[in-house]
This record gives C-alpha cells, sequence and structure tokens, in this order.
C-alpha cells in the first residue's frame, strides 16, 4: 500500500467524527474612547472655532461700545455703507421679525406646515456660523477702514487758508509756500525744471505716483522718478506730441502723435500702434476696464 509523508509539523490526528473543531483568530484591538465634546461640521471656520469667533465677535462689540461718539459714527458708517443704509437694514429685519410672528399659514397644506415648524425648531447651524463668521468679517473691516482713515486723512482735503480778510490766497507763490509754509521734509519734493526747447510739455503720474511722464509737443518724452528725482527715461519722436498718459502701470505709457497713438515700453520703444487714431488732443486709461479713452478732432 502507498503509504504519504506529513511534512507539516503541527498537524495533529484526525478528530473523531462529529467534533467539531475551532481555529483560534487575533482578537481585535479594543476601540479608544473618544473623549470630550464631539465637534460638528464645520466648526472650525478658518482656524478659529465657533466658540473663539463668537468671543471675538463680542470683544469688538464691546470696543465698538467704548468709542467717542464720532468714532463710533465713522465705524457704523463703514459697517452699513451709511446711516440712510443702516436704517433701512433695521427697518427691514424688524420687518421680518413681524413677519415671522405674525405668518399666514392659510394657503400652505399641513404636510408644509410641518415641515415648517420643524426647520424653525432646528435651525441649520451651519449657516449660522457661516453667517457669524461673516459678520464678525464685516466689524473687523469697518473698524480697520475707520482707524486708516484717521490715519490717512481721507474724510477731508487739505486747503489754503487766509490769515485775515486783507490777504488772498491767489497771492501766494509756490517759492512762499516752500521757504515760509511747509515742512522741511515736504518743502524738499518741490523742485523746479525748466524746459524751454521742446515745449509746451503736459506731465502725468502713474496710479502710485511714483513716476511723472513728461511730453514735450516737439517730440521729447522722458519718465522721472519722484522719489530719486532720476531721469529713468528719454526719447525724442521726430513727430508732434499731443497728449500722452501712463496705461496700467510705469512700464507702459501711449503717446498722441500727428496720424497715430503710438504705445512704448518703459524703455522707448515701440511695442504697438494705433492706426488712424489722428489729432487726439486728450487720452486717460481707464484701469478698472482696461480701455484706453480718447478726445480728438477727427477719426479716419
Amino acid at each position: 500500500p502507498q503509504t504519504t509523508k506529513n511534512n507539516n509539523p503541527t498537524s495533529t490526528a484526525p478528530q473523531a467524527k462529529g467534533q467539531l473543531t475551532t481555529m483560534a483568530k487575533d482578537a481585535p484591538p479594543p476601540k479608544k474612547a473618544r473623549s470630550g465634546k464631539k465637534r460638528a461640521v464645520g466648526d472650525i471656520t478658518r482656524g478659529k472655532s465657533h466658540a473663539e469667533l463668537l468671543e471675538h465677535r463680542k470683544s469688538l462689540k464691546n470696543d465698538l461700545r467704548s468709542l467717542p461718539h464720532d468714532q463710533r459714527s465713522r465705524v457704523l458708517s463703514h459697517l452699513h455703507g451709511g446711516e440712510r443704509r443702516g436704517e433701512l437694514s433695521k427697518s427691514r429685519l424688524k420687518n421680518l421679525k413681524q413677519d415671522d410672528a405674525n405668518r399666514d399659514t392659510s394657503h400652505l397644506t399641513p404636510y408644509q406646515v410641518k415641515n415648517l415648524d420643524k426647520r424653525r425648531s432646528k435651525p441649520n447651524a451651519a449657516l449660522q456660523r457661516q453667517m457669524h463668521r461673516r459678520e464678525t468679517k464685516r466689524l473687523q473691516n469697518a473698524m480697520a477702514a475707520a482707524d486708516a482713515e484717521d490715519i490717512l486723512h481721507s474724510h477731508g482735503a487739505g486747503l489754503v487758508e487766509a490769515e485775515n480778510d486783507m490777504e488772498k490766497t491767489i497771492q501766494l507763490t509756490q517759492r512762499q509756500l516752500k521757504n515760509e509754509h511747509l515742512d522741511e521734509a515736504v518743502a524738499r519734493n518741490v523742485y523746479d525744471i525748466d524746459l524751454e526747447d521742446y515745449g509746451p510739455y503736459k506731465m502725468r503720474y502713474d496710479r502710485s505716483g511714483k513716476f511723472a511722464l513728461l511730453a514735450g509737443g516737439r517730440g521729447h518724452v522722458s519718465v522721472i522718478d519722484q522719489h530719486s528725482l532720476a531721469l529713468k527715461t528719454e526719447f525724442f519722436v521726430q513727430d508732434t506730441v499731443r497728449d500722452a498718459c501712463f496705461l496700467h502701470s510705469a512700464s507702459m505709457m501711449a503717446v498722441s502723435q500727428e496720424k497715430n497713438v503710438y504705445i512704448y515700453d518703459e524703455d522707448g520703444a515701440e511695442i504697438h500702434r494705433l492706426d488712424g487714431h489722428r489729432r487726439v488732443t486728450g487720452m486717460e486709461f481707464l484701469p478698472y476696464h482696461w480701455l484706453l479713452g480718447e478726445k480728438a478732432y477727427l477719426f479716419v
């Protein structure tokens, strides 16, 4: 008879009929108990929890109440977009609360009334957190805008006021303004440029106020750095120059010449030509629309 050799040293003798065999399995590790309060979805909003966000909004409101009346009025004007809009927002909110208190459900089915009561009893927590975040951000931006207004004095314009009734402001010269009335740091920025050969000149500033564009009627174009009073670019065109202006930055400029409008870069190289734009006497670049507005006698 044939015999088979058992190579499995761990095998055991066969068990009797009807006897059950069980195999041991590795027991799963016990689950760790969760500690602390369960957080809802969206509880953390941009690095701050909802509780921290509410605490921050409460502190901002306390700071707003502690401000003087005039400063508090400026913050509220930035927050609501003016006193008129603030009053409209308050009246609108009051009307909404009255509508909620005296709601008319006669045109609704019982199923719709039940769902409406359910939504009122269980408000949307995620929507409330989002509204709280936006309200806190709006209040914070309004207070920052009021602080910037105090620093920059953007709410009022500068003026020259005469000391008595006999004195007229039109009699004040630039030299007197520089030597007698201005601070030394401000007076240092006042300078004279004598340009007699290629005039008349037109002068434009870029959006930052750092660079000035000089355009002479006889073909002289130059760009001056107003901080260092250094000449950045200078070139001559063999044509009549009627107007010039910067485009979106000081790296590009539009120059109105006799027959066309040319676009130059900061080095004075021509990069584009607007054919047929003749006798353009005025130009203005609209930075938010990326459009070049022109005023001319004739377009061909």
